[in-house]
């Protein structure tokens, strides 16, 4: 599959794409009229709000992801809470059933040893 991608084209042309956008902000750069200290500045300036921007995006994710994880958790727990419900629930029936085997079992051997000793 990856060798379709690079077939493709498309890697040629994000390169292209990538390329071209780097060219033109160069060309922009040695074009302006501004001062080398002023363009620094200014890109750093830039370059700080970027970041912070990048950053609260970045908080926005986190406190996100972790009301997901949270909602996925509490779903998690409730549906083991009920499964865990249901099997013990299951076990209980169970218990009972064998209680009940075990009364006719054992009244089953009280009547036969009675009509043995009848005998």
């Amino acid at each position: 599959m990856a060798k379709e991608i690079k077939d493709s084209g498309w890697i040629k042309f994000l390169g292209g794409l990538l390329l071209g956008a780097a060219a033109g902000y160069f060309a922009g750069l040695m074009l302006t009229d501004r001062s080398g200290s002023d363009l620094r500045k200014d890109w750093l300036e830039n370059s700080n709000h970027i970041l912070a921007n990048m950053k609260d995006k970045l908080e926005d994710f986190k406190e996100k992801a972790s009301i997901k994880i949270q909602e996925i958790k509490n779903f998690a727990d409730e549906k083991f809470s009920l499964s865990a419900i249901k099997i013990q629930d299951q076990i209980s029936s169970i218990g009972r059933q064998l209680d009940e085997l075990g009364k006719k079992s054992q009244d089953f051997i009280n009547d036969s040893r009675e009509n043995t000793a009848n005998n």
